[in-house]
């Protein structure tokens, strides 16, 4: 298992539950050198603190992950490998709008560089 205590910003597209947990399909992604995005879709699980500062987390939110795991168990019985992305805390860093007004955390991007931006 590897634990990751930097930050890391994603982008929500998927929000439900599994097993009565809290699922969330996200996106990450990284600036090459060339300028260019490169984009990781990941299905995680919310666990600990992450449940409940993600409880209201919706479709197009964007959230700051805190703590995370994650892990790649084998299971010899089906011959299998698992992979898991564990949520262990996080919070919700832009609500997604319905496009007729923009948020405060919105305008405060029209500043931010390329550089500063996740996505």
């Amino acid at each position: 298992m590897i634990y990751c205590t930097n930050e890391i910003r994603a982008k929500v597209w998927h929000v439900g539950t599994y097993n009565g947990r809290l699922m969330i399909s996200i996106t990450t992604s990284e600036r090459k050198q060339n300028g260019d995005y490169t984009s990781s879709s990941w299905f995680c699980r919310c666990l600990s603190e992450s449940k409940k500062t993600l409880k209201e987390v919706k479709k197009g939110d964007n959230i700051t992950i805190k703590r995370c795991a994650l892990r790649n168990t084998y299971n010899k019985e089906k011959n299998k490998e698992y992979f898991g992305f564990d949520i262990y805390e996080a919070e919700i860093t832009n609500k997604a709008t319905d496009g007729s007004e923009q948020s405060e955390a919105d305008e405060a991007d029209d500043d931010a560089t390329d550089d500063d931006l996740p996505f």
